[in-house]
């Protein structure tokens, strides 16, 4: 239960920073005094959003089983290729046209 509370409140930090960052903006250009509280709040929200969004996917066990299926997949080294059969007979002459 606590992972899925986890991945929501991380995305709810992400979502909350956005606003935050928004507004930020709008006050520095206003030139108000709270813009560098904003930024500031907006920068943690987001790092700490992030920080618990991964750490909950990272945790997931579907989410490592498509990690590995990746890994499987992406590893070119531990694939044999067959070889590929080569015409020496013919020339280059015959594709051009």
């Amino acid at each position: 239960m606590l992972k899925r509370t986890r991945f929501f409140i991380g995305i709810s930090l992400i979502v909350q920073s956005i606003t935050f960052l928004v507004t930020f903006a709008v006050l520095a250009v206003k030139k108000k005094s709270l813009w560098k509280t904003f930024l500031a709040v907006g920068a943690a929200g987001g790092i700490a959003g992030v920080w618990l969004t991964v750490s909950a996917l990272k945790q997931d066990k579907k989410f490592r089983r498509v990690l590995d299926a990746m890994d499987d997949l992406c590893a070119p080294d531990d694939v044999e290729h067959p070889d590929v059969p080569v015409d020496e007979t013919a020339d280059e002459s015959e594709f051009e046209n």
